[in-house]
């Protein structure tokens, strides 16, 4: 027995159909997976590629690769770095998973720093292959303290190649009494910083993701913050000087150069070869949108609407 999906929003669909009609999206045809692996996304996936990719043409492969071409993902929840390749903090810093404040599921990552001026505490994950093209997402939130001098940088693409390179990293940056977002890259002068005027709040769940197109020329480094590009981090060139391709992502305290202790989590990390973005139901809480929610899987809403910025009525589970 089988069930038919939306390459999409993977919602059942007529076995026929060439529209969603949940999300609009057209398609050459639906998805057949068997139900068991419909509700697991892990499971979904690797079904995808080992079932269904060597069947189809190559034009829908190239289109079902927009879906289902995620390297690597994890939210903490295993409660330690059992799915990361390690992790690493500086002598008076730490890094560890904790349940306190997790954006979603029930652990995030805490990076605490005593503000050293070369504060180091973040997790890194070795990619299954090197890319050219990357987007990395995670959830971060500013906890205790901003900084008060320097940055902190807080993701990073990095290339192993001659000796290794940081390729592309978002950071915040402290101008004259102000917090920014910014990056650095690779470009044509070597290492460079850029900052922002889009200011960053303490105790805010930011969604957090970075973009790299690695090429001898015409590359791309950009920062995106809730679903949209930064203005004056977008379109920035980075440059293939010998480093190769993108083979690790390192999430957290990378590097800090501020002088106050300070601590932030982080969640929800995803890298794929195409954009992210905001987890859906974030966004909604987020923008703070009344909409109607049916729950079609293990969850079951009745039909009335609800205000979805109440995230208690996201944890509310009724028996079916």
């Amino acid at each position: 027995m089988f069930d038919y999906i939306c390459p999409k929003c993977r919602k059942e669909v007529k076995k026929n159909s060439h529209e969603c009609i949940h999300c609009k999206e057209k398609y050459p045809f639906p998805l057949k997976i068997p139900p068991a692996y419909i509700k697991d996304k892990d499971k979904l996936e690797s079904y995808v590629h080992k079932y269904i990719f060597p069947k189809v043409s190559s034009s829908m492969r190239k289109y079902l690769t927009k879906y289902f071409t995620t390297y690597f993902s994890d939210g903490f929840d295993t409660g330690d770095f059992t799915n990361w390749t390690g992790s690493t903090s500086g002598d008076s810093d730490s890094v560890s998973v904790v349940s306190t404040d997790p954006h979603t599921g029930t652990n995030h990552m805490q990076c605490s720093c005593n503000g050293n001026w070369e504060d180091i505490a973040y997790a890194y994950k070795t990619l299954p292959s090197s890319y050219s093209t990357l987007f990395t997402r995670c959830y971060v939130k500013f906890k205790t303290a901003l900084p008060n001098t320097g940055m902190i940088e807080v993701l990073e693409h990095y290339a192993t190649g001659s000796g290794g390179q940081a390729l592309t990293q978002a950071r915040i940056t402290y101008d004259s009494g102000s917090v920014y977002w910014g990056m650095a890259y690779v470009g044509s002068s070597g290492w460079t910083g850029a900052t922002s005027s889009q200011s960053v709040s303490l105790d805010t769940w930011y969604c957090l993701e970075i973009e790299t197109y690695v090429a001898s020329s015409g590359g791309i480094s950009r920062v995106y913050v809730d679903g949209d590009l930064v203005s004056g981090l977008e379109d920035v060139y980075c440059i293939n000087d010998g480093w190769g391709n993108i083979t690790t992502i390192n999430v957290g305290e990378t590097w800090g150069t501020t002088t106050v202790s300070h601590s932030m989590y982080i969640d929800c990390v995803i890298c794929s070869d195409t954009e992210n973005g905001e987890e859906v139901v974030a966004s909604l809480v987020r923008q703070g949108i009344l909409i109607q929610i049916i729950w079609l899987n293990e969850y079951k809403y009745d039909n009335s609407i609800i205000n979805i910025g109440d995230k208690n009525m996201l944890n509310k589970k009724e028996d079916n």
